[in-house]
């Protein structure tokens, strides 16, 4: 515990309100995204194979083993099922008659607060718990943003990931009483999450009514942070349950690092880009990355707006995808063959343009380019790429986007 002194002494941007506080100095902050990714990446190059869009319809018990039907008509059979189902485990329970339950989703309104806001702290803030919820946070993200949230309301429908101007007002009002210079005006984007809620604790356990499945059920809040001993407590389960495991010689759990944009020097940046010209293609500007980090996510298996935005980091700049966004699409279709009506947000039924929007938009492209723009690879617009090479200092586009000369940008005219 820290008096007064201490906790402004730590972080002096709280309210000189505050009396005291719990100091965790071993807490930390972790990027969600690439710590999912990263574990997915290392199971499949160790040999696990990853099965996506895949809808669980029903499932049957044959020759001592499930045969597991998705409601596509693909159908695989294992000998162990462990249910980690999220929002539908409760759904999946029920498919394999396992124990009927049933998950209420929770939802957490959060709100992204732009690099530049001064009310950055230096580590997560939280208020008093309550008896469901962490309560509303202040969390300084890895890559400089900050997050304000979440909210805690029970809702009925698993698909709603509203937010609300109510729960905007809310937050902002829950997180000033800790930090005062919160300021809306730094308000980028708001996005909610839904917490796959059922009793007061995770569901964790092996099935008493369905033979060799295990339930993985419920995982809320800090279900990241337990995620390491879940799967160690999962594992001895399957032991338990008579899987015989046996640790591969040859198991590599190292990923390889993806070289960023971001990450390098102006002149590191120019030498990449002289070897790969894709690292000198910036398509998100807001995030500085590159076309060479959309590419490789893709051929990675990140085949939505959503999986390119989360592992690249594209979209979550100021502008939310505003510029770069097309970009990205014309990129897909060109790495994955997708036709412009088959591009999701994030998979599913999730279409991201309809006949009458695309055609619109690429006519008046169409009429751009026979005014002296046009598309260079990567679908950046000339008038675009011109104003990267314009930022420069050495004349070859996108050499170094951050260094900016005001009086030397001309960017085509549009009448």
């Amino acid at each position: 515990m820290c008096s007064r002194e201490r906790m402004l002494e730590l972080e002096p941007s709280l309210s000189p309100d505050t009396v005291g506080g719990l100091y965790a100095p071993s807490g930390g902050i972790v990027e969600p995204y690439r710590f999912v990714f990263s574990l997915v990446e290392s199971a499949m190059k160790n040999g696990v194979r990853l099965l996506t869009e895949f809808k669980v319809s029903s499932a049957r018990r044959e020759d001592d083993a499930w045969l597991i039907d998705a409601s596509d008509g693909r159908t695989i059979s294992a000998r162990y099922v462990v249910n980690s189902a999220g929002l539908h485990a409760d759904e999946v329970s029920a498919a394999f008659g396992a124990e009927e339950f049933t998950i209420r989703p929770r939802k957490g309104e959060y709100y992204l607060l732009d690099k530049s806001a001064k009310a950055r702290p230096k580590r997560v803030v939280f208020p008093v718990p309550t008896a469901v919820s962490k309560g509303m946070l202040v969390i300084p993200t890895v890559e400089g943003t900050v997050l304000i949230g979440p909210t805690a309301t029970d809702v009925d429908d698993k698909e709603d990931f509203s937010t609300t101007r109510i729960k905007l007002e809310k937050i902002l009002s829950s997180a000033r009483t800790m930090i005062p210079a919160i300021s809306e005006t730094d308000v980028i984007t708001s996005f909610a999450g839904l917490r796959p809620a059922y009793g007061d604790d995770f569901y964790i356990g092996l099935s008493a009514k369905a033979p060799r499945f295990v339930q993985v059920a419920a995982i809320q809040s800090p279900g990241l942070t337990a995620s390491p001993a879940i799967g160690e407590y999962v594992k001895d389960l399957l032991k338990k349950n008579g899987l015989r495991l046996v640790e591969k010689p040859d198991w590599d759990p190292l990923v390889d690092k993806v070289k960023r944009a971001r990450d390098l020097s102006l002149f590191e940046l120019d030498e990449t880009s002289a070897n790969d010209f894709a690292y000198g293609e910036i398509i998100c500007r807001c995030e500085r990355v590159s076309e060479a980090e959309i590419v490789q996510a893709i051929r990675s298996g990140h085949r939505t707006l959503d999986g390119i935005k989360y592992v690249t980091r594209a979209q979550m700049g100021r502008c939310q995808g505003g510029f770069c966004a097309y970009k990205i699409i014309k990129i897909l279709m060109r790495e994955t063959g997708m036709g412009w009506d088959e591009v999701t947000k994030r998979g599913g039924a999730s279409k991201v343009l309809q006949g009458a929007n695309y055609e619109t938009a690429e006519k008046g492209r169409r009429r751009h380019r026979g005014r002296g723009g046009g598309h260079d690879r990567g679908g950046t617009a000339r008038g675009e790429r011109s104003l990267l090479r314009d930022r420069g200092t050495g004349g070859r586009p996108g050499r170094h986007p951050h260094a900016m000369h005001p009086q030397r940008l001309r960017p085509n005219r549009v009448q």
